[in-house]
């Protein structure tokens, strides 16, 4: 049933919209022209709200005083006062190697007179070489005997730390990089006078005349109880 204009013609809208309830229809209110424009513009104004509930929870805004996560894509940019060294506290600078699997070749004799101011690391062909303790970065070279090599020099200008026998650099192994202890720095070769694959490694104390003072990793390193953190490559 529809309701008439007074002209006679017919309207769109049926005659319960505009039709009063009473006792009669469950007692409900009277659901008026002004009553149902009032309901819509409260409806209107909830729907925002009901939409933020009904949001998944992964794009909620976090709640007030909630930690936020970490952003994982955003570069952490060193400084030299972030850094850290002590050379009693350095890690073993081949992943996966545990003190107890070091050999103290330390001032063992060489060909040609030479005595090993180092120690070898065995181990398998591309396994990361760590930074044994923050540092900068302060040189790289290829020669006939370490083929290719690096040098790593303590935040307090004392020490050098000299890696050899690299099969190559890590990306962000560059001069001048500030690196933090367990980030990669290159990874285990034959490169050199090497037969097999092996981290050359040799710390130097910087007193004095020349190079510096050649002391014995075996020593420091035998009783490292450090484990690298997740080692990172920095570009």
């Amino acid at each position: 049933m529809t309701r008439r204009r007074s002209n006679g013609s017919k309207t769109a809208r049926p005659l319960w919209f505009f039709r009063t309830l009473d006792s009669s229809h469950l007692g409900l209110p009277l659901l008026t022209p002004a009553r149902m424009r009032a309901f819509l513009a409260v409806a209107v104004l909830c729907l925002p709200l009901l939409a933020m509930s009904s949001r998944p929870a992964a794009e909620r805004t976090p709640e007030a005083g909630a930690r936020p996560l970490a952003q994982d894509t955003i570069p952490v940019v060193l400084t030299r006062d972030a850094l850290r060294f002590s050379v009693d506290r350095l890690v073993i600078p081949v992943a996966g190697i545990a003190p107890g699997d070091l050999e103290n070749s330390f001032r063992s004799p060489r060909s040609g007179g030479r005595v090993h101011n180092s120690i070898d690391i065995m181990a398998p062909h591309g396994t990361p070489v760590l930074a044994v303790s923050d540092g900068e970065v302060t040189r790289r070279t290829r020669n006939r005997l370490g083929g290719i090599t690096l040098y790593l020099t303590s935040p307090d200008g004392d020490y050098d730390f000299y890696y050899a026998h690299l099969s190559r650099y890590a990306s962000g192994a560059t001069v001048g990089s500030l690196v933090q202890q367990g980030d990669t720095l290159g990874f285990v070769g034959t490169t050199g006078n090497a037969r097999a694959p092996h981290l050359h490694f040799q710390i130097l104390h910087k007193a004095g005349r020349g190079r510096g003072t050649p002391v014995n990793p075996y020593t420091v390193l035998k009783g490292s109880t450090l484990i690298p953190r997740s080692s990172t490559v920095r570009g």
